[in-house]
């Protein structure tokens, strides 16, 4: 700073008082202006702006108080006829943006109507993001490529595949991520070819073989319809992969960075995890590839499949479609209504939402 700017440092000890206009925080102000003789002395022509700052802060808290529903607590019914224009039947729907909205209300408002991203924090190496579209890719391609008469138990043969569509992934991740290199890059790479390697040879046990990978709906293809009368729900998204057994019925897989916890069977049973349910209806329905005979999410770091699996449940995979339908419908109503309470939820807040550094709701998770 000293190099771009014509001033000198002036060092201030922590328990100086300085002029409220020289403050450089809130914390900073509020310390300094508790130590003026009275209230009066805030309110002084050069801290005006301040002032008002702090009355319009009381009067949002007062009225907070006053009512539950207000527009200060994510009420917008004022703009119901707008918000059901925009979020009409023609709108376009992805499952991520339905599941934020049964997270949090307020959550969805930030990242769909007002488009504000989190801030990020600077990491080394691949972030989440990152991470996971090299996996996608190395999984799309090495699944595709592995003979489905082949040995499940082949392990070498499988690594060999794996490391050969891996490699020129690899090489041109940091520039096509837009990530650095880390000094231990080349331990990375080998994490992540064992990784793939161990989730393909779970992945071939059993009676299901692959059957096709990123299959995609509602981009250069009709979209998933859901009716409810005359209206209805447009959806969009690519199911990471289908394998098929010997009677033609499918099961569908969706790959996650993540750990296993947040895929329950409560999650989606509070509509939080609706992901896989309608992408099962969009396979059977949209994209003819058969019946969905089961489903789940695959943690590939872990190589494990998720808690919740869609035929485990009461009623199957026709009774988890069901419930994932009637969540969906309940989230697009709320929507157009202009609902958007914040409500933490119960195991605190995702990091990554926009509202993190000024949401008075904003719970952080405890580990």
């Amino acid at each position: 700073m000293r190099h771009l700017v014509d001033a000198e440092p002036l060092p201030i000890a922590s328990e100086a008082i300085v002029p409220l206009a020289e403050t450089a925080s809130w914390a900073e102000w509020w310390e300094t202006a508790v130590t003026l003789p009275d209230g009066a002395s805030l309110v002084q022509p050069r801290d005006t702006a301040v002032w008002q700052h702090i009355q319009a802060a009381a009067h949002i808290w007062h009225a907070r108080q006053q009512a539950e529903t207000s527009i200060y607590e994510g009420d917008l019914s004022l703009l119901a006829a707008e918000l059901a224009d925009r979020f009409g039947p023609d709108h376009l729907w992805s499952a991520s943006r339905l599941e934020a909205y049964k997270t949090c209300g307020f959550f969805f408002f930030l990242q769909a109507v007002m488009k504000l991203e989190p801030r990020q924090e600077p990491v080394e190496g691949l972030d989440v993001r990152q991470l996971g579209l090299v996996y996608h890719e190395i999984f799309e391609q090495a699944a595709a490529l592995w003979p489905k008469d082949a040995q499940p138990d082949d392990d070498e043969a499988l690594r060999a595949l794996v490391t050969a569509v891996a490699a020129p992934i690899l090489d041109a991740a940091p520039d096509k991520q837009g990530f650095r290199e880390t000094p231990w890059w080349s331990q990375t790479r080998q994490e992540i070819i064992a990784n793939v390697t161990r989730s393909l040879a779970l992945l071939a046990q059993g009676e299901y073989v692959f059957y096709q990978a990123e299959a995609a709906f509602g981009s250069d293809n009709p979209p998933l319809a859901l009716h409810d009368g005359a209206d209805r729900l447009l959806l969009r998204g690519f199911i990471d992969r289908i394998d098929r057994r010997a009677d033609g019925r499918i099961r569908i897989i969706d790959y996650k960075s993540g750990g296993k916890t947040a895929f329950s069977p409560r999650a989606f049973a509070e509509g939080k995890k609706l992901q896989l349910p309608l992408y099962a209806q969009a396979a059977q329905e949209t994209l003819g590839l058969g019946e969905v005979a089961d489903g789940f999410y695959w943690h590939f770091q872990q190589a494990e499949a998720s808690p919740f699996q869609l035929a485990a449940g009461e009623g199957g995979v026709s009774a988890a479609v069901n419930t994932a339908v009637a969540h969906a419908w309940n989230a697009v109503r709320q929507i157009r209504n202009g609902r958007f309470t914040p409500i933490p939820p119960a195991d605190g807040c995702p990091t990554y939402c926009p509202a993190a550094g000024f949401c008075w709701h904003y719970s952080p998770k405890q580990w």
